[in-house]
């Protein structure tokens, strides 16, 4: 089987994600159609309007919405960590230059990534499942402590090196738990923001979901930033090489280098996990026998 250089594996990235940037350009524009078409609006003569200045001053008043938007900080810099650093634990630890795996990181860890993330979407279609027979703080409460669980056990193997042993793929068993808590937490913490909706209503009057749902987005590319951030610094500190080999690959890493890899790709992850859960066992307050109250009072409301 011929070896690419890497120019030809550079190319074949470039081709790759032209194609792939292409896919999600049609899906988007067109799943945006069919929205645009088929769901109906609402007749806005009699709604009133607020200003900016007005929305976000209910926003602020939102205590609840406020106590997700800190949840989804958490979990999402959670996640965008290991996101940003397993590409070199797979290519410097995994598939180290000095064995006989090397320059097959990349391919090991899209394999990971592709069975990882479909556990993910597994999760979630089963979420509202689940929801029929159980609270949804037990729910969030078990997506949490599955992540957790998750990196504290991709810790362990990753400093047994018994993948350096067996197989890489050792290393699905963390990765599965940790994106299936991760594909809970991500529709839970959409309804606890869609809750904080209604409760903002019955405490201010108003109902500005546009604001609070635009808060989810701009959370979720502020907790990429921070990951970054945490990422890029934590790299500096273990004193990561990124100089690359003649084939492209990245150069081998001293054993302090490793092993610092190994802890900023979970410790930080989990210290971020258990800040969620703080905040939202602290501030969260919107139950089910909460929302139904709330429901009952909208409800109420709109009838008259």
């Amino acid at each position: 089987m011929p070896v690419l250089s890497a120019s030809h594996a550079v190319a074949d990235y470039y081709i790759g994600f032209k194609w792939w940037a292409l896919i999600v350009a049609v899906t988007f524009v067109v799943s945006e159609a069919i929205f645009f078409f088929n769901v109906p609006e609402k007749n806005v003569e009699d709604i009133k309007t607020n200003t900016i200045r007005e929305m976000f001053r209910s926003l602020l008043k939102n205590d609840q919405a406020l106590a997700v938007v800190g949840a989804i900080v958490f979990v999402y810099t959670a996640l965008n960590m290991v996101l940003n650093l397993m590409l070199y634990f797979f290519q410097t630890d995994v598939a180290a230059p000095d064995t006989k795996l090397a320059g097959q990181g990349e391919n090991f860890y899209s394999t990971f990534v592709a069975v990882c993330f479909a556990m993910q979407v597994v999760a979630m279609l089963l979420v509202p499942v689940v929801r029929k027979k159980v609270g949804k703080f037990t729910i969030f409460i078990f997506g949490i402590i599955s992540q957790i669980v998750g990196f504290i056990l991709l810790l362990l193997i990753s400093y047994s090196g018994i993948y350096h042993k067996t197989t890489w793929m050792l290393l699905l068993i963390p990765g599965i738990i940790v994106y299936v808590g991760y594909g809970i937490l991500n529709v839970m913490l959409t309804v606890f923001l869609s809750d904080s909706v209604d409760y903002g209503e019955v405490k201010n009057s108003t109902r500005d979901e546009s604001v609070i749902f635009s808060m989810q987005t701009f959370t979720v590319k502020l907790a990429g930033g921070i990951a970054i951030l945490v990422s890029g610094v934590g790299l500096d500190i273990i004193k990561f090489n990124t100089d690359k080999t003649k084939a492209g690959d990245l150069v081998a890493q001293s054993a302090s280098t490793l092993s610092g890899l190994r802890a900023l790709i979970t410790i930080p992850s989990i210290i971020c996990l258990i800040a969620a859960f703080v905040v939202f066992i602290k501030f969260y307050k919107l139950n089910d026998n909460k929302m139904k109250e709330i429901t009952d009072t909208l409800a109420s409301r709109r009838s008259k």
